[in-house]
C-alpha cells in the first residue's frame, strides 16, 4: 500500500469514527422506532454498524471521500436501514420458525405431569397461596395473612422478601425507582444551587423550578416499597418529603444523597462538583470530577466544562481556555464546548 493509500483510508476512517460517535446514536434510535427494534439491542447494532460501515471506508476509499460531507452519511444511513432490516427481518423469520416446533405428545389422561424439583436452599418455605389475605387492590394483608398462616408479620414479610429477591422481581424495580430518585435530588439540587448562587449555565434560559423538582421527588419517593432492600434508601429520602427545603446546605445534602443512590448517574456527579466549587471546596470538587470521568460513558463535553471550571478556580484562566480550545477542535460537535468558547471571547476586551 502507497502512503497516499494509506492517508486516504485513514482520511476514511476518522470521518467513519465522527459518524459512528455524534451521529449513528440518533439515527439508530430513529430507526429503532419505525423498525420496532427493542432498546436494548441498539448497543450490539451500533457495535455492528460500526464495522459495517469501516469496511465501506475500507473497501470504498475513494469514493467515500469523493462525496460530500451531507451525502456521505446519507450513504452511510441507507447502509444503516438496510443493515438493521436485514437484521430484524431473520430475527422475526426464527421466531416463527421456533413457534411451527411441533409439539411433544401429550400424556395420558391418567398420567399426571410430575412437579419440577426445586433447587434446595434457593427459596424458604412458603406459605400456600390460600393462606395470603389479599386486599382489593391487590396487595398482601400482612397481619391476617401472619395471623392464618401462624407465623409472625416479621417472619412472614422476611420470607416473601427472600423468595421475591430470589425470583429477581425486586431487583429492576428497585433499581428503576432509584435512578429516578436520584434524578429528582439531583434536579432539585441544581435548582437550589442556582438560586443560591449568581450561577449560569450555557444555552439554558429557563429559570430554575425548585418547587415542581420537589413534587416530582415526593411522588417518586412514594414509589418505594417498604422493603428491607429499600431501608437504606427511604432512610434517605425520608426528610425530603415532608417540607420544602430551604436550608443553606440543601443542595450540598441532596446531591451528596443523589450520587449515594445512583454512583454510575453522572450529572450527579456533575452538579456535585459544581456544588463543591461553589463552596471554595477544590479537594471534593475534584474527587466529585474523578468519580465521573470514572464511569463507562462519562459526557465528554460536560466532563471538559468541568475540568476548565476547576483551572479557573485555581487562577489559571488562560490553561482553561486553552484547554476548550483543544477540545473542541477535537469534539467539534460538542456546541456546550462551542458555547462556552463563544462566551470567553465576548468576555474578552478586544484589541484596540
Amino acid at each position: 500500500m502507497t502512503p497516499s493509500e494509506k492517508a486516504a483510508r485513514d482520511e476514511a476512517l476518522a470521518m467513519h469514527t465522527t459518524f459512528c460517535s455524534r451521529i449513528l446514536p440518533q439515527v439508530l434510535r430513529r430507526i429503532a422506532g419505525w423498525r420496532r427494534v427493542p432498546v436494548a439491542n441498539l448497543g450490539d447494532l451500533a457495535d455492528d454498524l460500526s464495522q459495517e460501515i469501516a469496511l465501506d471506508c475500507l473497501e470504498h476509499t475513494t469514493e467515500v471521500l469523493a462525496l460530500p460531507t451531507p451525502a456521505r452519511h446519507q450513504r452511510w444511513m441507507r447502509l444503516a436501514d438496510r443493515f438493521v432490516y436485514r437484521r430484524t427481518h431473520h430475527q422475526r423469520r426464527h421466531a416463527e420458525l421456533c413457534a411451527d416446533v411441533v409439539a411433544p405428545p401429550l400424556r395420558p389422561a391418567g398420567e399426571a405431569e410430575p412437579a419440577p424439583r426445586p433447587v434446595p436452599g434457593t427459596l424458604p418455605t412458603l406459605p400456600p397461596p390460600a393462606g395470603l389475605v389479599q386486599l382489593q387492590n391487590g396487595r398482601i394483608n400482612l397481619g391476617a395473612s401472619a395471623a392464618r398462616c401462624g407465623r409472625s408479620p416479621r417472619r412472614l414479610r422476611r420470607e416473601l422478601q427472600v423468595a421475591a429477591s430470589g425470583l429477581g422481581v425486586t431487583t429492576a424495580h428497585d433499581d428503576f425507582w432509584r435512578r429516578r430518585l436520584a434524578e429528582a435530588m439531583t434536579g432539585l439540587g441544581a435548582d437550589l444551587l442556582r438560586t443560591q448562587t449568581a450561577l449560569r449555565l450555557l444555552g439554558v434560559r429557563q429559570p430554575p423550578q425548585p418547587d415542581a423538582h420537589w413534587r416530582r421527588l415526593r411522588r417518586v419517593g412514594r414509589r418505594l416499597q417498604i422493603r428491607e432492600g429499600t431501608q437504606h434508601d427511604r432512610r434517605l429520602v425520608r426528610p425530603w418529603l415532608r417540607r420544602f427545603p430551604r436550608r443553606a446546605d440543601a443542595p450540598q445534602q441532596l446531591l451528596a444523597h443523589a450520587v449515594q443512590l445512583a454512583p454510575e448517574h453522572a450529572p450527579a456527579w456533575l452538579w456535585r462538583c459544581e456544588e463543591r466549587l461553589a463552596a471554595a471546596d477544590l479537594p471534593a470538587a475534584v474527587a466529585a470530577l474523578r468519580s465521573c470521568r470514572r464511569l463507562a460513558t462519562p459526557p465528554r463535553g460536560s466532563v471538559t466544562l468541568a475540568r476548565a471550571r476547576l483551572l479557573e478556580m485555581r487562577g489559571r484562566g488562560e490553561a482553561a481556555v486553552a484547554l476548550l480550545r483543544r477540545a473542541a477542535r477535537r469534539w467539534p460537535f460538542e456546541r456546550n464546548l462551542r458555547a462556552a468558547l463563544a462566551v470567553v471571547a465576548a468576555a474578552r476586551p478586544r484589541p484596540q
